[in-house]
């Protein structure tokens, strides 16, 4: 472009100065050894003008032939990149759509041209992936850590996922690791680290990991909460001594509560499970807190009654109060305040479990028909249909004890 500007100046300065020239033509002589040319000005002027224009042209020419071949090269490059990109697009489309081994064949055609090599080799380990081949999948996620440009947080977490699904979950957890070491504050990498914790049961990297959760927002508020009583309540049920590590603000959580009181009693101590238990209640306890504290057995059930009574207080139409209550006075042999409590308990709505209590209760007490009743009524609430029993059994005799 830049030639033919020049070119346009110099004949029309060419022009312009024969113009002047033609009027007052002048005389030019030109010798050169046995050589002479006669001209006039003008004449002269219009054939260096000429002549300058043929040597740039000339000199243009020999310049373009000297880089042709560099390019050819960067026209031949372009065409490659072109063909690389129509690659990687369609291959993705077909790893869209499930097309595995067509997807993996397109995505490494334009590996070496691209301008994208991670994306092609990323993808590629998938669709290996989701043909069985884990040798192929690990050889592509290889090629995608040393491509350039290069993002190992990206294949990390390519590598981790894939393994993941892969049913690899102790490698998927290396992978992680080494993803939150490269980016140990990234909300994506702490979030799926959260999620393989809990499927492997890892409860105590859970709560470790808990603090991070949080400063860093890779969870909602709820989720977080959620997922935080959950790895306490799973440690508590393991082990009650994890009860000296909860944290002071979820010591009042009725479920950490009752996963710390359940295996006190799985260790078999009750009066530790019995008081964390009365502790926990202050007034109207928890239902969870409730129906366990009715299913306490062993020395002291009067006490738990009184206890149970003073709840009732507040809320006398409770129905797990209720049923809990009846527990404890047949615990205590109070058979009269026992099918008081499991009667108000069935009226209610307490449920199959209430009914059942009451069941036995009255098969004891010598009343088999209503006692067979509440055994076929307990059952179809429980199973959601029932057929009819079959004569109840002789009743069992209760031992001696207060009325109530």
């Amino acid at each position: 472009m830049r030639l033919v500007l020049g070119l346009v100046v110099v004949v029309v300065l060419a022009a312009a100065a024969a113009g002047v020239l033609l009027r007052e033509p002048g005389y030019l002589l030109l010798r050169y050894g046995a050589w002479t040319v006669e001209t006039t000005p003008a004449v002269a002027v219009v054939a260096l003008a000429l002549l300058y224009a043929a040597v740039a042209v000339v000199w243009r020419l020999v310049r373009g032939t000297r880089r042709l071949p560099r390019r050819f090269a960067a026209w031949r490059r372009s065409v490659r990149r072109r063909r690389a990109r129509r690659a990687l697009v369609q291959g993705l489309v077909e790893l869209a759509e499930g097309h595995w081994d067509t997807a993996e064949r397109l995505l490494l055609q334009g590996v070496a041209d691209s301008e994208a090599p991670l994306l092609h080799y990323l993808g590629a380990a998938r669709a290996a992936q989701a043909q069985g081949a884990r040798d192929r999948r690990d050889r592509y996620l290889k090629a995608a850590g040393e491509a350039r440009p290069a993002s190992p947080l990206a294949v990390a977490l390519t590598q981790a996922e894939l393994q993941r699904a892969d049913g690899q979950l102790e490698q998927a957890l290396a992978s992680y690791v080494h993803a939150r070491q490269l980016a140990p504050r990234h909300p994506l990498v702490l979030r799926r680290l959260a999620e393989l914790y809990r499927e492997l049961a890892d409860w105590e990297s859970l709560v470790r990991l808990l603090r991070d959760l949080r400063r860093h927002r890779a969870l909602g508020d709820e989720a977080l909460s959620a997922l935080e009583r959950e790895a306490w309540r799973r440690l508590l049920a393991a082990s009650p001594e994890a009860w000296a590590r909860l944290p002071r603000g979820l010591r009042q959580e009725p479920e950490l509560v009752a996963a710390h009181a359940e295996a006190l009693l799985a260790a078999g101590r009750t009066a530790e499970a019995e008081a964390a238990l009365r502790r926990a209640a202050s007034g109207r306890p928890d239902p969870r807190l409730a129906e366990l504290y009715g299913r306490l057995s062993g020395e002291g059930a009067e006490t738990r009654l009184r206890t149970l009574e003073r709840w009732l207080g507040s809320a006398p139409e409770d129905p797990v109060l209720l049923l809990a209550a009846g527990r404890q006075a047949a615990a205590a042999r109070l058979w009269g305040k026992a099918r008081s409590y499991l009667e108000a308990a069935v009226a209610r709505g307490a449920g199959a479990e209430a009914r059942l209590e009451l069941a036995a209760l009255l098969e004891a007490l010598g009343e088999t028909e209503t006692a067979r009743e509440h055994y076929r009524r307990g059952l179809e609430e429980r199973l959601g249909h029932g057929p009819a029993l079959p004569a109840a059994p002789a009743p069992r005799p209760l031992p001696a004890a207060d009325a109530g």
